[in-house]
């Protein structure tokens, strides 16, 4: 599936059906657009246990290779990825999967979860760590990716839950790593740095993002909004900083009317 414009792509939901011997998962990518599309895929009551039988028939596959890849669906609903150089269909295999952009990362679903896949086809593993993946290891990744933002420091918000219960939000950079961000207190940067929030959005082009009650700097500092009245800091924080904090503030007012 082609990723022209899309914005995330989530995990949403399940459902079992007993009496036809399948379950359907079921995944949502929204676009740029405010758009959204609703994708599942049919497996077998044992797919909770284990995948449906591996199949290199090819049922459907995009038009054309985007960085060095083409997007293929096999015969038993499942995605893949033809390889470019030999137009070689690898053994692979997603509940869906989208085109690898620039970075050389792919969002792809599979068995519940969605994550960012790089061209070795290590995927991020919940802990936050490019993990190859194994036959013998359960599949544990995210509920929601969004794209990289625009900037000098592109940035992805992830967000899953720890141990299944817990929300959680981190930033992944084009390195494939945890982006962290450093405190400002009695007049420096404080480590360690925080690496995980509650509630969190996505970095928007001038690389800022809200992250709880905090204003995050793609740069890898977060600012207070004490911190915004710090006049030791009005050298240092840009203009760009305290516009953001302004839109923030006409945010709250307009929610609370």
């Amino acid at each position: 599936m082609e990723n022209e414009n899309v914005k995330s792509l989530s995990y949403n939901g399940r459902a079992d059906f007993y009496y036809y011997g399948q379950i359907s998962l079921y995944y949502k990518i929204e676009y740029d657009d405010d758009k959204k599309t609703l994708v599942n895929i049919d497996l077998p009551l044992s797919a909770l246990k284990g995948r449906p039988p591996k199949t290199y028939e090819i049922n459907f596959a995009n038009e054309s290779f985007v960085n060095g890849f083409k997007v293929a669906k096999t015969k038993n609903g499942e995605y893949g990825y033809i390889r470019e150089e030999d137009n070689f269909l690898l053994s692979h295999r997603y509940d869906i999967a989208l085109d690898f952009n620039e970075y050389g990362f792919a969002m792809v679903g599979k068995d519940g979860y969605v994550t960012w896949i790089n061209r070795n086809f290590d995927y991020l593993a919940s802990d936050g760590t490019m993990t190859m993946e194994q036959d013998d290891i359960p599949f544990r990744a995210w509920k929601k990716i969004y794209a990289f933002s625009e900037g000098d420091d592109p940035l992805s918000l992830i967000t899953g839950r720890y141990y299944d219960d817990t929300p959680c939000c981190r930033y992944i950079d084009i390195l494939g790593k945890v982006k962290s961000f450093a405190k400002y207190k009695e007049g420096k940067w404080t480590y360690p740095t925080l690496t995980t929030f509650f509630d969190a959005t996505p970095f928007n082009e001038q690389g800022y993002a809200r992250a709880d009650g905090y204003i995050l700097s793609s740069k890898g500092y977060m600012i207070s909004k004490s911190d915004l009245e710090d006049k030791s800091l009005n050298a240092f924080l840009p203009d760009s900083i305290f516009a953001f904090a302004q839109e923030i503030e006409e945010h709250g007012r307009t929610l609370k009317r």
